[in-house]
């Protein structure tokens, strides 16, 4: 009997192993290993318990490295496994690779990639939570767009990979969606680009699904009419008919006006000044005459 490094125990020669002859070992007082005639550097330790557990045992061809590792326990692992293991590492072994090692870096590098659905996530902490008020719609359209590629690698998505989502669309009689979906496509890849997250734009150069017809209709004298007595007799909540009427009235944004305070209007003029701040492109300053003073100004 020898001793192997590592406290595996004593050896206690080499046999043919078999399932049910590994079944069969019973434990001893020390810990013993048993090699196997047909993968020799393959061996099963049977602990003081009765633990079985495979141990592999192998030297790195030109690095003088030597490796002892153990594979799982039996029956878990059966001995199919353990030699087809035991095989690999040792093959690689004497060609002077470090298989564990490569599969550690491997690991590390997989780990470290980026899947659509984390590039997505990554874009919206960064550039949209808390900096855009249209955030929550913008959340909306980028995970619309991507919930087919989101588990896919961001460095692997190609032209094609795009495409094939956007006629998918297109196909179903939405080519205007399929176009806002382009463009949120770009954004997000041009950013990735930008942040060296990405290689390369996958999204440049795909082509264009149309824009959208310009869009011109308004209400005529009766609709506005129509809807004015429509919202009276509803059930809506006053402050909810209020707004309504004060967008229609002004042709504010619904946004602007249900945020509106009365801080923003001239109570001598009439004027509603928007500050720039709250306007959709923060620019500067918007002004229109409400019209509406009393109740609305009241309810504001």
């Amino acid at each position: 009997m020898t001793k192997v490094a590592g406290g595996a125990g004593g050896t206690r020669g080499r046999i043919a192993l078999t399932h049910r002859g590994v079944e069969g070992l019973r434990p001893d007082v020390a810990p013993y290993r048993i090699c196997d005639l047909r993968c020799p550097a393959l061996a099963v330790r049977v602990a003081h318990s009765g633990l079985k557990t495979w141990d592999v045992a192998f030297r790195i061809r030109g690095a003088g490295t030597f490796r002892r590792l153990s594979l799982g326990p039996f029956p878990a692992i059966s001995l199919d496994a353990a030699r087809e293991r035991t095989t690999a590492l040792t093959d690689a072994a004497k060609a002077g690779r470090d298989l564990i090692g490569e599969e550690k870096a491997a690991k590390a590098a997989n780990e470290a990639r980026t899947t659509v659905g984390q590039l997505v996530e990554l874009y919206l902490s960064r550039e949209v939570r808390g900096r855009l008020r249209t955030a929550a719609g913008m959340e909306l359209r980028l995970n619309r767009t991507f919930v087919s590629l989101k588990d896919q690698y961001a460095d692997e998505i190609r032209r094609r990979d795009l495409r094939q989502v956007l006629e998918a669309v297109a196909d179903r009689g939405a080519p205007r969606e399929a176009q806002q979906q382009r463009q949120m496509m770009r954004v997000l890849f041009r950013w990735a680009l930008s942040q060296d997250l990405v290689e390369s734009d996958p999204s440049a150069g795909l082509a264009s699904f149309g824009t959208s017809p310009r869009r011109d209709r308004v209400l005529s004298a009766d609709e506005i009419k129509a809807l004015w007595d429509w919202i009276a007799s509803s059930e809506i909540p006053d402050g909810y008919a209020d707004a309504l009427r004060f967008q229609l009235a002004t042709g504010a944004r619904i946004g602007e006006v249900g945020g509106i305070t009365v801080a923003e209007i001239n109570q001598e003029t009439w004027i509603w000044t928007l500050p720039a701040e709250r306007s959709k492109t923060r620019g500067t300053a918007s002004r229109r005459s409400s019209g509406l003073p009393g109740r609305l100004l009241n309810a504001a």
